[in-house]
């Protein structure tokens, strides 16, 4: 297992990222909790990165940093992303995701990812807050975030409606890295 930093030298990784994403969405729908909020009738999927704003600096909007966690087989499973602001006057922020596939989970590869992506993001000095959202029902993902002192700093209410007009709450949760 390593973790890749995805910049244009690996490229090559990209399809399997993407093959990785509908994996992990697709179990998202059929697991007893979900992750994402997309729905099983939708044909929309998470998009991930755009290779051409990997190469951006993070003082350029629409930046992104891309790590992926690779099995032993050569498969992504697992990836987390930094991405900038569409406005420069929000720059100083930056929005954390992170999607593990279920064999992967529980075996310190989320807390791992989190750590190599952190780091990066201290050592940027223009940024000042990671922010992230996650849903309520998501205790695992939230006590890693708090273990790394992410603080909640909201909640949304019948955030999301999926399957079976299951309502879904989202937590807003940041964390001042200077």
């Amino acid at each position: 297992m390593e973790i890749v930093f995805l910049n244009p030298a690996y490229a090559n990784l990209l399809s399997g990222y993407h093959e990785h994403l509908l994996r992990h969405s697709d179990e998202s729908l059929v697991e007893s909790f979900p992750f994402m909020p997309f729905l099983g009738s939708s044909k929309r999927r998470p998009k991930g990165a755009a290779v051409e704003n990997l190469s951006l600096t993070v003082d350029q909007v629409g930046w992104q940093r891309l790590w992926l966690l690779i099995s032993n087989e050569q498969h992504v499973v697992g990836h987390i992303m930094l991405r900038g602001s569409q406005l420069e006057s929000a720059l100083h922020r930056c929005q954390l995701s992170i999607g593990l596939e279920v064999n992967w989970r529980r075996q310190g590869w989320g807390g791992k990812l989190l750590d190599v992506a952190l780091n990066f993001a201290k050592h940027q000095h223009s940024l000042v807050w990671v922010e992230l959202s996650t849903f309520a029902h998501n205790v695992p993902a939230r006590k890693l975030y708090l273990g790394r002192g992410f603080k909640e700093v909201g909640r949304i209410t019948d955030c999301f409606r999926l399957e079976g007009g299951r309502q879904v709450e989202d937590i807003c949760m940041t964390l001042r890295i200077r």
